[in-house]
């Protein structure tokens, strides 16, 4: 019993290491992202397109957009495109998404942020941040999961707005009353496909 007792322990005291590491890491990947985003948004000397550009670099390796995309419609709806409708919302989604993303990061440009702790709930680890100016804080908050060894972004709240609850609360009234077809056509001309 005291054998148990003691490997318990020692597993335990073990594996704390691990999850701390684990959770910096989260804190890392988050602080680096945000702050190269805001970086390459600060920069006024290139034009808007080349800053577009520099933004997906940044973000596209630490969101998942696919994930992302399915969270806004949900399954039931999810289940209702075939095949090529599929990966083409999933497409347009993470075009729209770039795009809204950047235009609310745009707004925190000239903003310090501070990271605070991040917080294991389940699979998922939600890192709030705070924008601080010289007259106002903005909260913001990243939820990350682990997918094959990495961190990744799967929503973003702005002023505690999540965008993926944002989109799905936008699709679930459009899709209604429209077709999966219809939502599609107005994906490709808010992104200009």
């Amino acid at each position: 019993m005291k054998r148990i007792l003691v490997i318990s322990i020692f597993t335990a005291l073990c594996l704390q290491p691990l999850v701390a590491d684990d959770l910096s890491d989260v804190d890392k990947v988050t602080r680096d992202t945000v702050g190269a985003v805001l970086e390459s948004l600060r920069d006024q000397s290139s034009d808007y397109e080349t800053r577009f550009d520099q933004f997906k670099q940044i973000i596209d390796p630490v969101f998942d957009f696919d994930r992302m995309g399915k969270q806004a419609l949900g399954k039931t709806r999810w289940s209702r495109f075939k095949a090529d409708q599929k990966r083409e919302y999933l497409l347009l989604f993470g075009d729209l998404l770039r795009q809204t993303y950047f235009e609310k990061m745009s707004l925190f440009s000239n903003v310090a942020v501070e990271s605070l702790a991040p917080i294991r709930v389940k699979s998922h680890v939600p890192l709030p941040m705070i924008a601080v100016s010289k007259s106002e804080r903005q909260g913001m908050l990243y939820k990350l999961y682990s997918k094959n060894g990495q961190w990744k972004v799967w929503d973003v709240e702005v002023q505690e707005v999540s965008i993926v609850k944002s989109y799905k609360a936008q699709y679930r009234q459009f899709l209604t009353s429209r077709s999966v077809e219809d939502l599609l056509k107005k994906m490709r001309a808010s992104v200009g496909k």
